[in-house]
């Protein structure tokens, strides 16, 4: 990974850039809040289907397939280590609610939006299907393990529904359908000439979804009341541990497997470590605000983890480069 690090930084202050204009609109009242209610919603329900779909037409065959399937395993894994490391820590925390919340806060990373185009940069194509099938375990974790610890009162099967039906993990499955069923379409479909505009419509689609999300978390970040975001020694134990701790969790589980011969490949083992040193999710406040949460320390952890980001991780980028990763 040479000069990895140095792409990173270049990417996430690309990404930063992009989500400041998002948020001054915003704050200039060029951008209103329910349009980015209506975006968010679009994003999540066309667009990102779209993207998900083309991109594994284009990237993905049953080869690949047989040889990632432990991507998703690392997707499930980087949720469980957050929350492996907040539960450790929050015995800190006295109020049950900012307990749960703390932890939550802890396990969800950004998962997709912010490290995919990074990802897209250090590894081409490679570190798109990553990610993409890192969403599926991903996906799986948070309605899992982590709205059973946002709400305990949920049902296995309740967890199970929200799994299946999320358009991300639907979007997902009919990637892996219709590259495994229709091979012809990997190549732009030459025997199914009618479907060639389908597949360039979905595809000028899915080219909205970077600058899209970013200007769509940049929009909701900046209407979050300023006045709100005063600073306690919870949100820092959020930062530092969603920041630093886990990373560097991650970090250590990986040079475990190594030294026992479970080696992972370069794109995937960096992705999962780049997944790892996200900040909190944007729909952590979605989720906090749903199931009873801590919302306004969720909107805290958003904000100030989006920012600190920028710094946190190049840094740990180097620091993985430093040791020879």
């Amino acid at each position: 990974m040479i000069n990895g690090w140095l792409v990173v930084l270049q990417k996430t202050s690309a990404l930063f850039l992009v989500m400041i204009v998002g948020w001054i609109a915003t704050r200039r009242g060029f951008w209103k809040p329910e349009a980015s209610r209506t975006l968010s919603r679009f994003l999540v329900d066309f667009v990102s289907p779209c993207y998900v779909i083309v991109q594994f037409l284009r990237t993905i065959n049953g080869d690949m397939l047989r040889q990632s399937w432990y991507i998703p395993v690392l997707g499930f894994l980087v949720i469980a280590l957050g929350q492996i490391v907040g539960r450790i820590a929050s015995p800190l925390v006295r109020t049950p609610v900012r307990r749960r919340t703390f932890i939550f806060l802890i396990s969800l990373t950004n998962w997709i939006y912010l490290p995919l185009p990074i990802a897209e940069a250090l590894f081409g194509a490679g570190g798109v299907t990553a990610i993409l099938l890192m969403n599926v375990g991903c996906t799986a974790a948070i309605w899992t393990i982590g709205i059973a610890t946002l709400n305990p009162g949920m049902t296995p099967r309740e967890s199970l529904r929200h799994v299946v039906t999320t358009p991300g993990v639907l979007a997902t499955a009919a990637g892996l359908f219709l590259t495994l069923a229709v091979p012809a379409l990997r190549n732009d479909a030459p025997g199914l000439p009618f479907l060639k505009p389908i597949l360039d419509a979905a595809g000028m689609l899915g080219l909205l979804m970077i600058p899209l999300s970013l200007l769509v978390i940049g929009a909701q970040l900046g209407e979050v009341p300023l006045q709100t975001l005063k600073p306690e020694p919870t949100l820092w134990g959020v930062l530092a541990l969603r920041l630093l701790a886990v990373p560097l969790t991650a970090l250590a589980l990986v040079r475990l497997l190594t030294a026992v011969g479970l080696a992972i490949p370069d794109a995937p083992r960096l992705t999962f470590l780049l997944v790892a040193a996200m900040p909190p999710a944007l729909s952590c406040t979605l989720f906090t605000e749903r199931y009873n949460g801590d919302s306004l320390l969720s909107s805290k952890a958003v904000f100030f983890g989006t920012f600190a980001s920028l710094a946190t991780v190049p840094l740990f980028f180097r620091l993985v480069q430093a040791l020879g990763w």
